[in-house]
């Protein structure tokens, strides 16, 4: 976010969340120029995501790239949710957990 503006930027890509870093990606493998801004002046420090969903390795294939991000992954085995303001406690449906519908968060 340092560098200084370019009159050969081709393209202005605004927000580098996983739309903007993926459209800069494929510009710059096409070839094209691009400038990517964000609101953020650092990295966060916290997770921006849980997990890669279906679609998402889909486009990876497309882009040719699932197959070195998946040997990079791990499976999850598990999701646990809860409320900040409230300590997990297990309920009747703990026991089934991962085996169809539990209770709703906060139900």
């Amino acid at each position: 976010m340092s560098n200084p503006p370019s009159s050969d930027t081709g393209v202005l890509i605004v927000g580098a969340g996983p739309v903007g870093l993926t459209l800069a990606c494929e510009l710059r493998r096409r070839g094209i120029a691009c400038r990517l801004i964000d609101k953020y002046a650092e990295f966060p420090i916290t997770s921006r995501a849980l997990g890669i969903q279906a679609r998402t390795l889909e486009v990876f294939d497309d882009l040719g790239v699932v197959d070195p991000i998946i040997a990079q992954g791990r499976p999850s085995t598990g999701l646990r949710l809860c409320r900040a303001s409230e300590p997990w406690r297990p309920s009747s449906s703990a026991s089934t957990a991962g085996r169809g519908r539990t209770s709703p968060i906060g139900g």
